[in-house]
């Protein structure tokens, strides 16, 4: 009987082991940096990105079929404050905005009466434009996305005199006249003494505790190799063979993405759990006028 009793146990246990979490787990994301965290999830049909934050902010609803969400910091704590059903679970990006120039302004200096191209408004790329720049602000001309950032940069429709953008967009950029004006970690860091808490998981109220635990290990583990050993990324991404899929799904192929993370990490990645980093986000509100975090919006 008692060794019935430990077969029974030994099963229950590889049972519970084996379960598939990505029957519950489903996850959307933006293109960009905060994807690159899911470089093992190429092939995995519970990962999603979405180019458009304003796509993503909108789904994080009751009825939203996603139980992980990834969305600028700021926005998601707003969301969480009036009422979407997610909590904060882990810090992924710290930085990877910057400010490029085209070569259409003659003087080379960045001030009233030239055109800045920016996106995300209502977000963390508009806060801390505002923040930085609160005399420019005027001179700002929005699109929706990085993407339509770069699309533009490529093959603008109306010349315009700067660009705020995010790598690793910038670094698919391939022309001459395309150059680096400002690091926005710097500068930012400059005036304010703080470091960005950019993007973030959120987790969903109904995902299993344990289960939600248990992937983000998985994704704090995989930040923490891929940081030490760039090829991985590289070769997570290549499990999609086709180079546009890549693309399309992460903003960025393969090789670059490896070199970024080579080149100092300019992609920011990283990862913290976010209640831990609570002084750290709440500073990040204060200074952008919103209202600090509660322990209740943690995972």
């Amino acid at each position: 009987m008692k060794k019935k009793c430990l077969l029974l146990l030994s099963l229950l246990l590889i049972g519970c082991a084996n379960k598939d979490i990505t029957k519950e787990i489903k996850i959307i994301c933006p293109t960009g940096a905060p994807a690159l965290a899911f470089y093992n999830y190429a092939l995995n049909d519970s990962f999603e990105t979405n180019s458009v934050p304003d796509n993503i902010t909108s789904l994080m609803t009751n009825k939203s079929p996603y139980t992980v969400a990834v969305i600028d910091t700021v926005s998601g704590m707003e969301l969480i404050r009036n009422g979407a059903p997610y909590k904060i679970a882990a810090n992924i990006t710290f930085g990877n905005y910057y400010i490029v120039q085209t070569g259409n302004d003659d003087d080379r200096i960045m001030n009233l009466g030239d055109t800045v191209l920016l996106f995300g408004k209502n977000k963390t790329p508009d806060y801390l434009f505002k923040y930085l720049y609160p005399e420019l602000y005027s001179s700002v001309r929005w699109v929706d996305s990085v993407t339509n950032i770069k699309e533009e940069l490529l093959n603008p429709t109306v010349p315009f005199d700067y660009a705020f953008i995010a790598e690793p967009a910038m670094s698919t950029i391939n022309k001459a006249n395309i150059v680096e004006y400002k690091n926005i970690q710097s500068e930012f860091n400059n005036k304010s003494g703080l470091d960005l808490v950019q993007a973030s998981i959120f987790i969903k109220n109904n995902l299993d505790e344990e289960i939600a635990k248990e992937f983000l290990l998985t994704i704090k583990n995989n930040i923490s190799s891929c940081l030490l050993d760039p090829t991985l990324i590289a070769n997570g991404l290549d499990q999609l063979s086709n180079p546009t899929s890549i693309a399309s799904i992460y903003g960025v192929s393969s090789a670059i993405a490896k070199k970024l993370i080579q080149n100092n990490n300019r992609v920011g990645l990283g990862y913290k759990d976010a209640i831990e980093n609570k002084t750290a986000i709440d500073n990040l509100l204060t200074i952008f006028g919103k209202e600090t975090s509660n322990e209740k919006d943690y995972f």
